[in-house]
């Protein structure tokens, strides 16, 4: 039998790899930034409606002087009108982005590239990592997007996200 729970929210949590003592002294490691977008959209739905539920056929009796005047009732009531209802919703986007980070005394390059894609120091945080590959093995679904190299040259290596990667691939900057 297969199961699963059904929850609210998700989330994932990314833990470093150094032992305390190392932490505040390591100079490599990830920074995961992400930002949260929310877009208005709109649900048109159009319906239509007759005006009338009376039968336009069943107006006057055909026999006097009104016909003209019941025709012109009739052609009336058969009027169909189009009504649309628009509904006003919300959607709420959560894009996360990683860099790979060789020593902090660069790290502001980053922070200056995220910024320009939207991406807030407030929502950025830096993790200390032994190894990039050391990350990349243990979050495979984390994957840094650029990496920021010793001397402070920054490399988009990846590019394969829609969003928010789409950060100038191949470029060193």
């Amino acid at each position: 039998m297969v199961g699963f729970r059904v929850v609210n929210t998700s989330s994932f949590t990314f833990e470093t790899d150094l032992p305390p003592a190392s932490r505040n002294i390591h100079p490599s490691g990830i920074l995961h930034a992400f930002r949260t977008t929310v877009s208005p959209s709109t649900i048109k739905n159009s319906i239509g409606m007759v005006t009338t539920s009376q039968n336009p056929d069943a107006i006057g009796s055909g026999d006097n002087d009104d016909d003209d005047e019941n025709e012109s009732i009739k052609n009336a009531l058969k009027l169909n009108t189009s009504t649309t209802t628009s509904i006003s919703t919300t959607t709420t986007t959560e894009e996360h982005t990683f860099a790979w980070i060789q020593n902090t005394l660069h790290i502001e390059t980053v922070l200056s590239l995220f910024s320009t894609h939207g991406f807030q120091d407030s929502n950025t945080v830096f993790i200390p990592y032994s190894t990039k590959a050391n990350w990349r093995t243990k979050y495979p679904h984390a994957e840094p997007a650029m990496e920021c190299l010793d001397d402070g040259k920054c490399v988009v290596i990846m590019n394969w996200r829609p969003y928010p990667n789409a950060l100038g691939e191949g470029g060193i900057r």
